[in-house]
């Protein structure tokens, strides 16, 4: 407030006695014209006593304009005041004038300049006790009064006592208005900056949610990077973005991709290694996981083009604490390309990276831990699906009497193993079906066939589960003569998973199983009053290893594999399965099928596999030219 306050005073000082100069020399100019029409013989007196009056004012506006601090600029407006009043008295003493004229001009000299000047109660005090003094000057000098000797002096006393409560009120106006201007202009000079915070907190957040929402969307590495040096190039505003990874074969940093490089810098980036030892330097600079470095101290600056150009910011990828590897960002022509906003950008970015990445790896090693966990299993169910199907082989002829004669007894025991061992088959051959879908080896083989003859297939095949009396089970067709073009193996499978989950959960009562025609697709349903499924469990019943027991503790045979593997088929088939179910009162499957098939593309990208990798799994640029995206 204080340098506020000063240049404020010295601003209006200036102006003000540019505006007062002119005001008193017009008005003494007009009283040398009243004076040189009543008394012709003083004119030669009062011309030397006006230009020495212009004199002072064009001196102190001068002086003025090179002062710089307020008590220089209230000094100089009081010798001003003293010197014109000097000049006023002395003319008065010499010519000589009247006390009435001399204290009505020293009166409007004190006033003028508790009105102009901006220098408070203190400089006004001077000005009135030097008018006064003045006054008294001329009065011991022998200036006439015309009227009473004591009325000019009194006027001149009270009007100078009047002005210094008038330059203190003034002065105490314009600071406290001073003050407001100062706590206004902070007022919004915080507002401004609040709103340019808010404006780059909303940037830095809209670039990092950006960020992790294309990196969330990818979990197979090559295209996470690739997607990741796009997005950096894009959040950051660069002109090329690679990444590098540590190559344990190679002992080294190796670029595995990159976004915007010309097809000179592609091929620098192919060959570019960074070793340890260089490395070393580079991690020794980074602030939170960032560094910025021009192009003469950024690593692998002998190669301009590899590196970008003038300016390059480096993103560390970390494992922990480790760093595995480095994102870079650079720009071609701009040479300080690390501003406040960017830098909190490139941070979060170092953190979004390096959890995507460790994501990534993480579901790979889950993914290579599921399949060797499936291989294991379909292995161990091939072995186990060989005796098994002797024993049941022996177990139908003792059955069948082929061997010789058996009693009932030892045909009831016979039966029960036959039973037990169709259930362990059926267990083997759902555990290989769950392996083929989870490894992709499943084909769609499209055919025409006869829904009718589907049903009866499957009727057949699941007698050894229809030994309740108390539940019927009823085959419908709508229309009779119903046909289509799919996996008819697969679409059994589906069907006949659905109708054994049936009659293992119904006790008693009725299941229906209808096929009708539904436009260009087929929809069958099988209906149940069995035990039903609890609306919490709905949703969990299709996945794998999960087996709803509707309420009670009752667990039926198997380890709950038939309608995951029926959904998955269906999935493959085109189509979808849907349940409705009520608990304690039955449930309904719903397979939709398109009546024919169409093949129909992966959603996903390459499978894995089809590029070379290096150690840590990515793809190497030196192995993939046309994997890179390059200018043309």
């Amino acid at each position: 407030f204080d340098r506020a306050y000063s240049i404020e005073t010295v601003r209006l000082t200036r102006e003000r006695m540019r505006y007062g100069a002119a005001v008193f020399l017009g008005a003494y100019g007009a009283a040398w014209i009243f004076e040189s029409t009543s008394n012709p013989s003083r004119m030669g007196l009062y011309a030397k006593l006006y230009a020495l009056e212009a004199l002072v004012c064009l001196l102190s506006v001068y002086v003025l304009g090179r002062t710089e601090t307020r008590r220089g600029a209230v000094a100089v407006a009081l010798s001003t005041f003293a010197a014109l009043a000097v000049l006023t008295t002395a003319y008065h003493v010499v010519a000589p004038g009247e006390i009435e004229v001399l204290t009505m001009a020293l009166t409007f000299c004190i006033v003028g300049s508790m009105v102009l000047f901006p220098w408070g109660a203190t400089a006004q005090t001077v000005a009135a006790f030097i008018g006064a003094s003045l006054c008294g000057f001329a009065i011991w000098q022998g200036v006439p009064a015309r009227t009473l000797p004591g009325l000019g002096p009194a006027a001149l006393g009270f009007a100078s006592f009047l002005t210094i409560f008038g330059a203190r009120f003034l002065d105490r106006y314009r600071s406290d208005l001073l003050r407001r201007e100062i706590q206004l202009e902070e007022v919004s000079r915080a507002r401004a900056e609040a709103d340019e915070a808010r404006r780059a907190e909303a940037t830095v957040q809209a670039a990092l949610a950006r960020v992790g929402e294309e990196l969330i969307a990818y979990l197979d590495r090559p295209l996470l990077l690739n997607r990741l040096c796009e997005v950096t190039a894009e959040v950051l505003g660069c002109d090329l973005s690679h990444t590098l990874l540590w190559s344990p074969e190679r002992q080294a940093y190796r670029p595995v991709a990159e976004f915007g490089a010309t097809a000179d810098e592609h091929e620098l980036l192919r060959v570019l290694e960074i070793p340890p030892a260089v490395a070393e330097r580079l991690l020794q600079s980074f602030v939170d996981d960032v560094a910025a470095l021009d192009g003469a101290q950024s690593i692998g600056s002998d190669d301009a083009a590899a590196t970008g150009g003038v300016a390059q910011v480096y993103i560390a990828l970390r494992r922990g604490v480790e760093v595995v590897g480095i994102q870079v960002a650079a720009w071609r022509k701009q040479s300080s390309p690390l501003s406040l906003e960017r830098r909190r950008i490139a941070e979060g970015i170092a953190q979004l990276a390096s959890l995507a990445l460790e994501n990534s790896r993480l579901v790979a090693e889950a993914t290579e831990a599921s399949r060797a966990k499936s291989d294991f299993v379909a292995a161990m169910s091939h072995e186990l699906r060989t005796p098994l199907g002797v024993i049941i082989g022996y177990t139908d002829i003792l059955i069948e009497e082929l061997g010789g004669r058996i009693d009932a007894d030892e045909t009831s025991m016979l039966q029960r193993v036959r039973r037990s061992a169709g259930e362990l088959l059926d267990l083997i051959v759902s555990t290989l079906d769950l392996s083929k879908i989870e490894r992709g080896g499943m084909e769609v083989v499209a055919s025409d066939f006869d829904v009718v003859d589907l049903l009866a297939e499957i009727d057949e095949e699941t007698r050894s589960y229809q030994d309740n009396q108390d539940v019927s089970l009823e085959w419908k067709v709508e229309p009779e003569q119903l046909t289509l073009r799919t996996d008819r193996g697969k679409l059994k499978v589906v069907i006949k998973n659905l109708v054994v989950n049936a009659l293992k959960f119904t006790e008693r009562g009725r299941i229906t199983v209808v096929a009708r025609a539904a436009g260009e697709a087929i929809r069958c349903e099988v209906r149940d009053t069995g035990i039903g499924v609890p609306d919490a469990e709905l949703a969990a019943i299709f996945e794998p290893f999960r087996q709803a027991v509707g309420g009670t503790e009752l667990r039926r045979s198997g380890v709950g594999l038939g309608l995951y593997i029926a959904r998955r088929l269906a999935e493959m088939l085109g189509g979808s399965i849907e349940v409705e179910s009520i608990l304690g009162v039955g449930s309904t499957f719903s397979v939709w099928v398109p009546r024919s098939w169409r093949h129909r593309e992966p959603e996903h990208g390459p499978a894995a596999g089809e590029t070379e990798k290096d150690g840590s799994g990515v793809a190497d640029l030196r192995d993939r030219n046309e994997a890179v995206p390059r200018d043309s």
